[in-house]
């Protein structure tokens, strides 16, 4: 019953290069909700191209304008046209997986967000619409508009014939691709997406590569994103705001009925934690071990009255930082811009002290046989194996070990309570004991 611990890399200062980190725009970020991982990460290198913008928002005082919106685009270069942002192929997929990028593109394509416009009514006829006064009737029209006008792929014209050496025919090439392809942003939505009213999110570029599933990344912007409005490594939110931020609860509106249509994946509570919350909440683990995320969380379900089970009213989040997290914010200092920074300066419990408070609340709220013998445990840390995260605990005596070993029912019922208690944070608990 012993665990082999994944070890700890040590930071180094590859780890803490300031340019591994990029600032996007919170309503930018929330785009990146219904997108696979690959389409994440061609977003936010988007981003990451657009950091010119941003770094002069501030520079330029901008940050100070009482204007709405205020974008990070100067108001000149977005009427003038903002230049294409260019990715090299080469930075986003192999030889191997053109095909998934073409796929990935399309549906970044379609991606739209909902935009105010006033335009004149007209009759039947098509005549303007004229008020006692001759004054033109106008209304406010909400419309679909795509995010990027232009995603091009471009081609070199370098098309040639050959000899197959196995036929002898002659055979027409394909012209090579040009290695880039370019995002030309839609003019009519950039005040909106890049509008800093709304905050921003300051986040590894490379995140959703990083990551291994797709929700990880989602949960780590949003993470990101509370961080900034509570200023508290313990926040509440409602279930559909995560669902939301994940993709999982999407609301779809009609552009010609204005009619919404809601999709739900994973309707039930134990589903969404299964297959989306504690896949994320354990790469997040596996990606602070190798320094590739500034922390980790935990997150709790909360009830209101008598009701112990099924969809929570709340959750609960508690954010701990990595070892990436605290050598960062030594590194880094505090700055008005990085406001998640003061969560790691001033949180004064580690993971492990955390863990060891999480196992004794446990055996306190615990009632069945196994009370006694789980009561004289000592803790000793907590871990992770393919499953997740466990608790390591040293059993005081053989007699307490064999019991806990050979009542496996209990244990079961023990381990349920840990699923209610944390929502299934911990998804085992390894024992040890040697003799003396």
């Amino acid at each position: 019953m012993t665990e082999k611990n994944k070890k700890q890399q040590p930071v180094t200062p590859r780890d803490l290069d300031k340019r591994r980190w990029i600032k996007t725009p919170v309503v930018y970020a929330q785009q990146v909700a219904t997108l696979n991982r690959m389409q994440q990460d061609v977003m936010f290198m988007v981003s990451q191209r657009m950091q010119n913008y941003i770094e002069g928002f501030f520079n330029d005082g901008r940050d100070q304008l009482d204007k709405t919106p205020n974008p990070a685009i100067p108001d000149d270069v977005i009427r003038s046209g903002i230049p294409p942002v260019r990715l090299m192929l080469s930075d986003l997929v192999d030889k191997y997986h053109y095909g998934r990028l073409v796929e990935a593109l399309k549906d970044i394509r379609d991606l739209s967000i909902r935009t105010k416009s006033v335009e004149q009514m007209t009759d039947a006829d098509g005549h303007p619409l004229l008020d006692k006064k001759g004054q033109p009737v106008r209304k406010q029209v909400l419309k679909l508009t795509p995010v990027f006008s232009q995603i091009v792929i471009p081609e070199l014209d370098t098309s040639f014939s050959f000899v197959d050496r196995q036929t002898g025919n002659w055979v027409e090439s394909v012209n090579y691709k040009a290695g880039y392809v370019d995002f030309k942003i839609n003019p009519y939505v950039a005040g909106v997406i890049f509008d800093m009213n709304h905050g921003f999110v300051e986040h590894l570029a490379r995140i959703a590569k990083y990551s291994k599933t797709d929700a990880a990344s989602k949960i780590y912007i949003f993470i990101k994103t509370k961080i900034f409005v509570f200023h508290s490594n313990k926040f509440r939110v409602s279930v559909l705001d995560v669902k939301r931020a994940t993709g999982h609860y999407i609301v779809s509106y009609n552009d010609v009925t204005d009619m919404e249509a809601v999709t739900e994946k994973y309707p039930r509570w134990n589903d969404y934690c299964n297959y989306v919350l504690n896949p994320a909440q354990r790469d997040l683990d596996r990606l602070a071990l190798i320094n590739d995320t500034e922390f980790t969380f935990r997150y709790r379900p909360l009830y209101k009255g008598t009701k112990k089970r099924g969809l929570p009213d709340e959750l609960e989040f508690t954010v701990y930082p990595s070892e990436l997290g605290k050598e960062r914010t030594k590194s880094k200092g505090k700055t008005p811009q990085a406001v998640e920074q003061d969560l790691f300066a001033a949180d004064p419990k580690s993971r492990q002290e955390m863990g060891r408070q999480d196992w004794q609340h446990l055996v306190d709220a615990y009632k069945g046989p196994l009370k006694d013998a789980l009561s004289r445990c000592r803790f000793l840390n907590v871990g992770s194996d393919e499953a997740g995260t466990c608790f390591n605990v040293f059993f005081a005596t053989e007699e307490d070990y064999m019991t806990v070993k050979k009542n496996q029912r209990a244990f079961r019922e023990f381990m349920r309570l840990c699923y209610k208690s944390f929502g299934q944070t911990y998804q085992n608990v390894y024992g040890q004991y040697r003799k003396v």
